[in-house]
């Protein structure tokens, strides 16, 4: 809005020039920030935290997950084992029983027949046995057979021999450079006399374990001997290095032998594994520990899909939760900006802005008191316009006169100067030209030239003019009427080639239609006006 009176400018400031106000509780530097930033921040970190703690939270929960899930399988493989190791066992006894009554066995030891060694190794192949022997009441030995000849040594045949003559039935797990050797020794009873015994025995080597196992290449099982060396392994498609990690754990080889069922972990590169030990009970009696190990990796393959999974969902709340913000953002941000550049427009000076925002909420409440205080505004300035601008005009009209009434009082001075100073030499002049008329007349020179009279003649009217100039100088304070007359065309073209000074080798050329109306000219002082 500008003053008239005074000719200066006073805009005014809208609130979008104004220096930040930063003596609030919240920083200057987040002050600072557009009102899109600030929600968008207001909805973003406290998602940024919740989403954060979420996946934490989530790794943490699937990471246990995996640890409880490797775990309790490990105590399922080892109860299988177990059951399968049990199964065997019984199934030997029940071939070492079937044995012990055979008809062809109990001939062999009444009569002492020839070729027990040959019925042996025919019987012990038919019942899939790799060690099987014959002994007599005395505790001497009948007869052996062993497909896989030196499984046992002299020490441990001897003590199947002495088992054999003190116990019914005794089941024995023997080492041996193959593997564990499942020995069942079963009396053989005639008429309520013992006459012998028959120890049967099945060797669990490396194939015998992977069968024992179902042959699952993604799970290791292991048989340690009592001085916790590894005496046969499943065949699997786990590691070496993983095979001597197990074996080299004493502390939970040592727990397992102590009757206990424990579970570590083991890595191999950058490969996991939970390993589980056990004890081995064979007849009643704990002989040896066996071993399971499984990957990790399938679990933590689960685990981290399951992370990525969650992470895809809260990838899309968070975009879904941004595309929300950016939409009440747009609803708020736009009217609020039309406000702004308004209240700017206004603030400049351009009173017709307004703000076309027609909702029933909070923002189209502000956009109508805005409207209606621009117009009120406009209206006090329109009021206010059209006094400055009568005040302007009467001090206007005031200055005019008094600046007519000092330039008249000036002017009938330096009128009064050159009256005095210009009309003594234009007397002069006129009487020269007087003197120069009369003498051309009288000696008839004029006739040679007859331009002469007519300079003569302007420059005597010239001398008039400028007499009528000094004149109206004098009465320049008084207003004059104007004259008006009628004149033609061709005469003021005449009247204005004779006031020109013309080249002698310049010719100039009229040429005025007849049909020409006649102008108007008036006498304004001391020229004419056309």
């Amino acid at each position: 809005m500008f003053i008239a009176a005074t000719g200066q400018s006073s805009p005014i400031r809208s609130s979008a020039e104004s220096p930040a106000e930063t003596s609030g509780p919240l920083p200057g530097a987040f002050t600072r920030l557009s009102l899109a930033t600030k929600l968008l921040l207001l909805v973003l970190l406290p998602l940024a935290v919740v989403l954060g703690v979420t996946v934490a939270l989530v790794i943490n929960a699937l990471g246990q997950l995996e640890s409880d899930t490797s775990i309790a399988r490990l105590q399922d493989e080892v109860a299988v084992i177990s059951q399968e190791f049990a199964k065997v066992e019984a199934d030997l006894e029940l071939r070492a029983n079937g044995l012990a009554h055979d008809s062809a066995i109990l001939n062999a030891v009444q009569q002492g027949t020839v070729g027990i060694d040959s019925l042996l190794l025919s019987m012990a192949i038919r019942a899939n046995l790799n060690h099987l022997e014959l002994v007599d009441a005395d505790g001497l030995t009948m007869g052996r057979a062993q497909p896989n000849r030196s499984l046992l040594s002299n020490e441990d045949a001897e003590g199947l021999r002495a088992l054999a003559l003190s116990n019914d039935r005794a089941t024995r797990l023997l080492p041996t450079s193959q593997g564990w050797l499942l020995t069942v020794v079963q009396q053989i009873n005639i008429n309520g006399n013992v006459v012998g015994s028959v120890s049967a025995g099945r060797l669990l080597n490396d194939r015998a374990l992977s069968e024992l196992n179902y042959n699952r290449p993604g799970l290791l099982l292991v048989f340690f001997d009592s001085q916790g060396q590894v005496n046969a392994v499943a065949e699997s498609n786990i590691q070496e290095e993983l095979i001597r990690s197990a074996a080299n754990d004493r502390r939970l080889w040592t727990r397992a032998s102590r009757g206990q069922i424990v579970v570590g972990t083991a890595s191999v590169g950058e490969n996991g594994y939970r390993v589980a030990y056990a004890p081995l009970i064979a007849g009643g009696e704990q002989t040896g520990v066996f071993s399971l190990a499984i990957s990790t990796e399938a679990a933590t393959r689960l685990r981290d899909r399951l992370v990525i999974t969650n992470l895809l969902v809260i990838g899309l709340v968070t975009l879904l939760a941004v595309a929300a913000d950016f939409l009440m953002i747009s609803f708020i941000r736009g009217p609020i900006i039309k406000l702004s550049e308004a209240a700017v427009e206004t603030g400049e000076g351009k009173l017709d802005a307004r703000v076309e925002i027609h909702t029933s909420d909070e923002v189209g409440g502000l956009a109508t008191a805005f409207n209606q205080m621009a117009d009120q505004i406009r209206e006090a300035t329109n009021t206010l316009e059209d006094r400055v601008r009568e005040r302007t005009k009467e001090l206007e009209e005031a200055q005019e006169q008094l600046l007519h009434t000092e330039r008249m009082a000036a002017v009938g001075e330096v009128a009064a100067a050159m009256a005095h100073e210009l009309r003594n030499p234009l007397a002069g002049i006129k009487n020269a030209i007087f003197y120069v008329k009369t003498g051309l007349a009288k000696s008839g020179q004029a006739a040679g030239d007859p331009r002469i009279p007519e300079f003569l003649e302007l420059m005597e009217s010239e001398v008039e003019a400028s007499n009528r100039i000094i004149t109206e100088l004098l009465d320049y304070s008084r207003v004059n009427p104007l004259s008006l007359s009628v004149a033609e065309v061709r005469t003021l073209v005449d009247q204005a080639i004779a006031e020109s000074w013309v080249e002698k080798n310049v010719t100039i050329v009229k040429e005025i239609k007849p049909s020409i109306p006649k102008c108007g000219r008036i006498w304004n002082r001391s020229t004419w006006l056309f």
